[in-house]
């Protein structure tokens, strides 16, 4: 018992830090005092399981971490991990993007000084396109919201870009096509949020049936 609380202790003294908060900030947050906190950093006591479950989500650690030699390390460092891969694939595609308006600019500036018919064309394809980028870099790294915006302005630009194109025939309809596939967008959305919401629900309730009849102090 003397080693759990030793491995908690130092577990919450490390989220503490590296949040950067006294003590007596993390007990104002759990609504308890900075003698209790002291206590438990100290090895004297121990949280009851719904105080480790509150340190957890407030930290975006879960409770088994909590009870581990190093979980807290482990998890801040797979959260660290996880956030530099992000910002690197962000980087990715902003860089794609940027290749994209330097290939409408090249061919922008070539049908310029060659052919003046429809130079502009250029730009305007250059923004589905860029969308196109946005919605598979963003399938990597799964912001959902972010898909949905790329995915719809990408059908809309499109169907414009081509509406452009082909001007001269006359294909205003073409944009009926797009009221179909943005209702898809939307209801593949809403299906997608209600099954995370349901996984979430069901981790929840598995996560409160096991801490089920462990509360009180341990001291």
């Amino acid at each position: 018992m003397d080693e759990l609380k030793k491995i908690i202790a130092g577990n919450i003294s490390e989220l503490r830090k590296n949040e950067g908060l006294t003590q007596a900030e993390l007990a104002q947050r759990l609504h308890y005092s900075d003698k209790a906190v002291s206590k438990w950093e100290r090895g004297e006591s121990v949280p009851d399981v719904s105080v480790l479950k509150k340190i957890a989500d407030m930290f975006g650690v879960t409770v088994d971490s909590l009870l581990v030699l190093g979980g807290v390390k482990a998890e801040l460092s797979s959260a660290d991990e996880e956030k530099e891969k992000k910002r690197q694939l962000l980087l990715v595609e902003l860089l794609w993007m940027s290749i994209i308006w330097i290939i409408a600019a090249v061919v922008f500036i070539y049908v310029e000084f060659n052919e003046h018919v429809l130079l502009w064309m250029a730009y305007v394809w250059a923004v589905p396109a860029t969308c196109a980028v946005g919605v598979f870099f963003n399938r990597k790294w799964g912001e959902k919201r972010a898909q949905f915006v790329f995915s719809s302005v990408f059908i809309w630009t499109l169907l414009l870009a081509l509406y452009f194109q082909f001007i001269s025939y006359n294909i205003l309809l073409i944009f009926l096509i797009g009221v179909p596939i943005q209702a898809a967008l939307v209801f593949g959305a809403q299906i997608a949020k209600s099954s995370k919401q349901s996984a979430r629900y069901n981790k929840r309730r598995k996560g409160n049936f096991k801490e089920d009849g462990q509360d009180g102090e341990l001291s």
